[in-house]
């Protein structure tokens, strides 16, 4: 957990800097400024809309863990604990956040629930920014949007297919029998984990998850909207904004970069300029926007992790957390 730790606050100071740099070569002052001057109204606009997004999907997440109907975790313990998951989304693949899966299992959570969760969670959040990034091609590129509909839509579908497949020939084949025991133990307990990630990909609950999953990304999507708008009405539209965003976070994830810091910035500052902003607002932009989504949840997730054990909330014994 130490080095998780230590590796995020890394990743905040190196991110810091970069921010630093790409504002000062954007002109500083002009960037600065812009997000200085941003009305304070705007500001608790796109952070409740952010707020909103977090509580979303926590209620998603709650209705995972809680499913099968053996666990049994207080709302307020268990929102403490999702929120603090965030002070570690500054891991490659926001993988930091599995350690919820410690501080549940005194709940009765077990590992391969929480874990399968975890990964649903993953592949939905995925699945809705797919079709926000589809949408950035139809937008920028009408030319390929039927094309773009196709991708999208058809990885989409392979995504599911690949989770609906039964894993237990995993397991039962002669290569992993003969494998060493700490070994075939970690294969069982993906296998277990993607069966319990399986069991929530019920046509109910995919459906449910995934609305869920569009609705909460899509206000952090107009989020960007209302930024746009503050800084030119004239190319501040809702769905241009929802696509930016879309493809923003899809480059960001698939960069592999701890929080995707560098590549959604990045894709997003390059669109923006490209429907028309300048160089120092697509910056400015962009800063405000990822301010009030990935740091805004960082922060609140820091918060939340210093009062988990205030609330009663600990980490099991070392025992119960192998």
């Amino acid at each position: 957990m130490n080095k998780v730790i230590h590796t995020s606050l890394l990743t905040v100071i190196l991110a810091v800097i970069a921010y630093a740099v790409v504002a000062f070569l954007s002109g500083g002052e002009a960037v600065f400024g812009a997000i200085a001057h941003l009305p304070a109204e705007l500001w608790l606009a796109i952070l409740g809309l952010s707020l909103a997004n977090y509580l979303l999907r926590y209620i998603r997440w709650h209705l995972y863990i809680t499913h099968d109907g053996h666990a049994r975790v207080p709302h307020k313990q268990h929102l403490a604990v999702y929120l603090a998951g965030f002070s570690l989304t500054m891991t490659p693949g926001k993988a930091g956040e599995a350690m919820r899966s410690l501080y549940l299992k005194p709940y009765g959570v077990a590992h391969q629930r929480s874990m399968g969760a975890f990964f649903v969670e993953r592949i939905l959040d995925l699945l809705a920014i797919l079709l926000m990034a589809g949408m950035s091609v139809s937008f920028l590129a009408s030319d390929y949007s039927v094309t773009a509909a196709v991708v999208t839509v058809s990885l989409i579908v392979a995504c599911l297919v690949v989770i609906k497949i039964p894993k237990r020939w995993i397991i039962e084949s002669p290569l992993v029998k003969r494998l060493p025991d700490k070994l075939r133990h970690a294969v069982v307990f993906i296998e277990s984990m993607l069966d319990n990630a399986n069991d929530l990909l019920c046509v109910r609950l995919l459906v449910v998850g995934l609305l869920i999953g569009i609705v909460a990304w899509g206000l952090e999507g107009y989020g960007l909207y209302i930024v746009m708008q503050a800084f030119s009405p004239d190319l501040g539209d809702l769905s241009l904004a929802m696509a930016i965003y879309g493809m923003g976070i899809l480059l960001g994830a698939l960069s592999f970069l701890p929080g995707g810091v560098g590549g959604a910035e990045a894709a997003m500052i390059f669109l923006l300029v490209k429907v028309g902003f300048d160089e120092a607002s697509a910056v400015a932009i962009t800063f405000i926007c990822r301010l009030a989504t990935l740091w805004f949840a960082v922060a609140i997730g820091g918060l939340m992790m210093m009062l988990l054990p205030l609330l009663g909330v600990k980490l099991p014994e070392k025992k119960e957390s192998v």
